[in-house]
């Protein structure tokens, strides 16, 4: 089972940490100055490089109070910045509420804004890549948090499993029909356990430390912390 309060987070690997950090900080800082749902880790891999009009498969949004809305607006002005572009969404998306960007060049997530909400928190967001496969990746994830989904539709064919992570965090799983979406292998989804995970194929890479990938191909690590 997961640690109480349950906690998920993103991870990036990259060789070029100092550009990433640019990239992602200034518009994260107008949210929070301790935004812990976000990690970046050096290495000396190459980078992956994501093509044009493919949307990566991980996202972060962050969803601001009304009265917060000075804040969403200086987070918006640093994501129309050079490092970002507005992710192009089918027709089925348009009113979601969220406002996309994805990076033009780097693998790193999709940052979203949504405004106007009842309070402050972070829904972390898989793109499924497949109709085929929102089953599959529900279970998985349900497997994986030990929390209960609850699953929307829409008559365009939007579907979305949130999981409740924590008062203000949300795993949300979410099908836009026709976006396309391909798996980093650069960046993962996070999950802190007691206990060692249950689902398939699960690799230990360290003592309290696993990985596997979700049915779409998503990199998922599980990290256990000494009680």
């Amino acid at each position: 089972m997961l640690r109480t309060p349950l906690r998920c987070s993103i991870s990036i690997e990259t060789a070029q940490s100092d550009e990433t950090l640019q990239t992602v900080v200034p518009p994260i800082i107008h949210f929070s100055s301790a935004f812990t749902f976000l990690s970046i880790r050096h290495t000396e891999d190459e980078p992956q490089m994501i093509a044009a009009n493919i949307a990566p498969s991980l996202g972060i949004a962050m969803l601001f109070r009304g009265e917060n809305q000075a804040n969403a607006l200086e987070c918006l002005k640093e994501l129309s910045q050079p490092f970002w572009q507005r992710m192009s969404l089918p027709e089925s998306a348009v009113d979601t509420g969220y406002e996309f960007f994805e990076p033009i060049s780097q693998d790193v997530p999709a940052l979203a804004v949504k405004t106007g909400c009842p309070q402050t928190g972070v829904q972390l967001i898989i793109f499924v890549q497949k109709s085929e496969n929102f089953d599959s990746m529900t279970s998985f994830y349900e497997t994986a948090t030990s929390v209960k989904s609850f699953v929307s539709s829409k008559e365009s064919g939007v579907k979305k499993s949130i999981f409740r992570m924590s008062p203000k965090a949300e795993l949300v799983l979410i099908l836009y029909p026709g976006l396309k979406v391909v798996s980093s292998s650069k960046c993962s989804l996070c999950l802190q356990v007691d206990d060692p995970p249950t689902v398939k194929d699960v690799v230990e890479l360290s003592p309290r430390r696993w990985q596997t990938t979700d049915p779409d191909g998503n990199k998922v690590v599980f990290i256990s912390i000494l009680k």
